[in-house]
């Protein structure tokens, strides 16, 4: 049995590529620098547009990672599958329920935005550490990012 400290930082794999008090302008620079990279690997469809900014604001630093598909990247949830809310009598996508109460009109993210989304995580996560220690309401981390497609 291994016993892991459980105190201890995770760091991404390029954390040590950037300084080590670089900030979220200087980030985001490099992460656009990966998601181009990405895009011309083929790991992110190059046919969609992304947008990386930063925000700042209560000692804190968040990075914003908006992928522009016109709406490519969503799809129709199949309402056959959905089962009925034996209050209402209407057909409830209770997995989906925070796009709409009912079927009509959810939306789930297509199998190539789903690998988008991974791809784009793991290079946002590449410059952070997480030293948060949730049992103590403790949190330490470099920057939060953000990751959303438009619908």
């Amino acid at each position: 049995m291994t016993i892991t400290d459980r105190y201890a930082k995770t760091y991404g794999d390029k954390y040590k590529d950037i300084p080590e008090y670089a900030s979220a302008t200087e980030i985001a620079k490099v992460i656009r620098a990966d998601i181009k990279a990405a895009r011309g690997e083929g790991l992110l469809p190059s046919r969609w547009k992304y947008s990386v900014t930063r925000r700042n604001g209560g000692g804190t630093s968040a990075i914003d990672i908006e992928v522009k598909s016109n709406g490519e990247a969503w799809v129709a949830e199949d309402t056959s599958k959905c089962p009925l809310d034996g209050r209402t009598m209407q057909t409830a996508c209770i997995p989906y329920a925070h796009y709409s109460r009912y079927c009509e009109g959810a939306k789930h993210l297509s199998e190539e935005a789903e690998a988008a989304r991974d791809a784009l995580e793991r290079i946002s996560r590449a410059y952070n550490h997480n030293g948060s220690d949730i049992m103590t309401d403790y949190f330490d981390v470099r920057y939060y990012a953000f990751i959303s497609f438009d619908q």
